[in-house]
C-alpha cells in the first residue's frame, strides 16, 4: 500500500511537470506508475467529455476559432471535491481575449458536477485538474485534461482568480 501511494504521488508530480514526465527515467516502479496513470485515464476522459457537453463549449470553441493566433489556447485549473463540485476555478494560461477567459471559466463551472474522483488518489483535496482547450490545424477545438498538485489552491505559476477577472472587467 505504501508503495502504491508513493507511485501515485510520483504520478501527480510528473503530470504537473510535463517536460520531465515525458522523459521518465527507467526504474523499478515504472510499471506501477504506468498502471496508476492508466487507472486514472477513464476518469479524466469522463471529465473531458463532461466539459465538451457543456452548453458553453460551442461558444468557447467559436472564440478559439476566431482568435488570430494559430496556436490559440486557454488553460483552466480547478479542483473537484468528493461530491463532484468544482472549486478553485482559475485561468492559468490564455492566448485569447478576455471573453475567452470568461467563457473558459463559465465552461468549467457549467460542466460540474463531475463524477467523484477515484478513491485511489492519495490526498484528494491536494490535487487539481488542468483543462486545456486549444484549436488544432483544422480549427477543431480539443480538450485535454491532466492532473496536477494544488499549491495555494491553484495549479500553475500564473493563475488568476475569477474574482480578479471580474475586477478587471472581464
Amino acid at each position: 500500500m505504501k508503495n502504491s501511494r508513493a507511485v501515485l504521488l510520483m504520478l501527480l508530480a510528473l503530470t504537473a511537470c510535463p517536460a520531465h514526465g515525458s522523459q521518465m527515467p527507467p526504474n523499478d516502479d515504472a510499471p506501477d506508475l504506468i498502471e496508476a496513470k492508466n487507472e486514472l485515464k477513464p476518469w479524466l476522459t469522463k471529465v473531458e467529455s463532461r466539459i465538451k457537453s457543456s452548453r458553453h463549449f460551442q461558444s468557447a470553441s467559436a472564440l478559439l476559432k476566431c482568435a488570430p493566433n494559430v496556436d490559440s489556447r486557454i488553460t483552466i485549473s480547478f479542483s473537484v471535491d468528493k461530491n463532484g463540485s468544482c472549486n478553485n476555478i482559475l485561468a492559468v494560461d490564455s492566448t485569447g481575449s478576455k471573453d475567452l477567459l470568461e467563457k473558459g471559466v463559465q465552461l468549467i463551472r457549467d460542466s460540474a458536477p463531475f463524477d467523484e474522483p477515484p478513491n485511489n488518489l492519495p490526498h484528494k483535496d491536494q490535487f487539481g485538474i488542468k483543462a486545456k482547450l486549444s484549436k488544432d490545424e483544422t480549427g477543431a477545438t480539443n480538450v485535454v485534461c491532466s492532473l496536477g498538485r494544488l499549491t495555494r489552491q491553484r495549479i500553475g505559476k500564473q493563475s488568476l482568480p475569477v474574482q480578479q477577472f471580474r475586477r478587471q472587467g472581464i
